[in-house]
C-alpha cells in the first residue's frame, strides 16, 4: 500500500519566521520522503503574504532540490490567478527541475489513485486490475491524460515561439477540461461505494473536474473556436 500527505505553510504567529516555515516544510518532506511515502502534496500558499498569486510550483522546484525519489504534487492551480498557456509552461519547468517527478492536474489524480485502487482492492481472489473491464478503464484513462498532457505542451511550445496558437490552445483546454471530467467519473466506478465518500479522493476529482469545463472559456466555446479555425 502507498501513502501520502498533503503539506500547506500557513503562518498564524508574527513571531514564527517565513524561513522556520520553509525549513519545517522541507523536513517534513524529507521526514515523509524517508518514511517511504509516494507522494508529498503541495497547496497554493495563501498566508505567506509574499504573493496575491499563490504559486506552488516554487514550493515544488524548491523541494525537488532536496529530494531524490519522492513525487511532488499539486491537485489544483486557481485559474483567476493564470493563464493557461503560462501554467503549462511553468509546469513544465517544474517538472524538468524535478527530474519527472511532478504530479499536477484532476485528470492524472484521477487516473493515479484509481490504478493505486486497482492493484489493492481484491475481489475472487485477484485484484480488480487484473479484470478486464477495469483494465480497459485504466488503460483508456492513461492514453488520455497522456494526449492531454501532450496537447497542452504543444499549446505552451507554440506560445514560447510567438507561433499562432488559437486552435491549438483551444485543443488542450476542451479535451484536457473534458479528460478530467471523464476520469473523475472512471475513479468513482472504479471505487464503487467508496467512490462516493470523502476517506477516497474520486468524489472530489469529479467534483472539481466539473468547473474545468466551465471556468476559463466553457467546452462549447472552445469547439466554437476550434471550428472557425479549422473551417477558415
Amino acid at each position: 500500500m502507498k501513502f501520502s500527505l498533503f503539506a500547506h505553510i500557513e503562518r498564524y504567529d508574527d513571531s514564527v519566521s517565513h524561513k522556520q516555515l520553509l525549513d519545517e516544510l522541507t523536513e517534513f518532506t524529507l521526514m515523509a520522503e524517508a518514511g517511504g511515502m509516494e507522494t508529498i502534496w503541495i497547496g497554493e500558499h495563501h498566508a505567506m503574504e509574499y504573493t496575491v498569486a499563490p504559486n506552488p510550483f516554487i514550493n515544488l522546484a524548491y523541494l525537488a532540490a532536496k529530494t531524490t525519489k519522492i513525487r511532488l504534487g499539486t491537485g489544483n492551480v486557481i485559474a483567476p490567478f493564470w493563464h493557461p498557456i503560462r501554467l503549462a509552461g511553468e509546469a513544465a519547468l517544474c517538472d524538468l527541475t524535478s527530474n519527472g517527478r511532478l504530479d499536477l492536474g484532476i485528470a492524472r489524480g484521477a487516473y493515479e489513485a484509481s490504478l493505486q485502487y486497482s492493484k489493492e482492492r481484491e475481489q475472487f481472489g485477484q485484484a480488480i486490475g487484473q479484470f478486464q473491464a477495469i483494465g480497459f478503464k485504466l488503460a483508456d484513462m492513461a492514453t488520455e491524460v497522456r494526449a492531454a498532457e501532450l496537447l497542452t505542451f504543444q499549446a505552451a511550445y507554440r506560445k514560447n515561439k510567438n507561433l499562432p496558437l488559437s486552435k491549438e490552445g483551444a485543443f488542450a483546454k476542451y479535451y484536457a477540461s473534458e479528460v478530467a471530467v471523464k476520469c473523475g467519473n472512471e475513479a468513482v466506478q472504479i471505487m464503487g461505494a467508496y467512490g462516493y465518500t470523502k476517506e477516497y479522493p474520486a468524489e472530489k476529482f469529479l467534483r472539481d473536474a466539473k468547473l474545468m469545463t466551465i471556468g476559463e472559456g466553457t467546452s462549447e466555446i472552445q469547439k466554437i473556436v476550434i471550428s472557425r479555425e479549422i473551417l477558415k
